[in-house]
This record gives structure tokens, sequence and C-alpha cells, in this order.
């Protein structure tokens, strides 16, 4: 998280991140995210393949 609050549903529970916070998950777990204040949220998202998938 760079910047604002985001709320994370994970596995039904959620988190509120802040600036500083971070997360690492399963794509495949059920899973949201939004923003509920008025501030801007701003949040580096990095995406990643598993090298154990087959093509």
């Amino acid at each position: 998280m760079l910047e604002g609050t985001l709320t994370l549903v994970h596995n039904d529970e959620e988190y509120n991140l802040e600036s500083g916070d971070s997360f690492h998950m399963d794509s495949m777990t059920p899973h949201t995210w939004f923003n509920h204040t008025n501030e801007a949220v701003k949040l580096l998202y990095v995406y990643s393949i598993s090298s154990n998938v087959i093509h």
C-alpha cells in the first residue's frame, strides 16, 4: 500500500490495509477489495503466474 486505506476481503475475513502494508495470496482464493473512504487509494499490484502451470 502506497497511500490511503484499502479493505481486503480474503476467505470471508476483512483486513484494513494502510500505507506501508502488504499482502501475498493465491489469486485462486476468493477475494475482493474496496475503498470505504472518501480518500484516494494508491497501491502497487504485482501479479505472477506460477511456473508450475502447464500451458
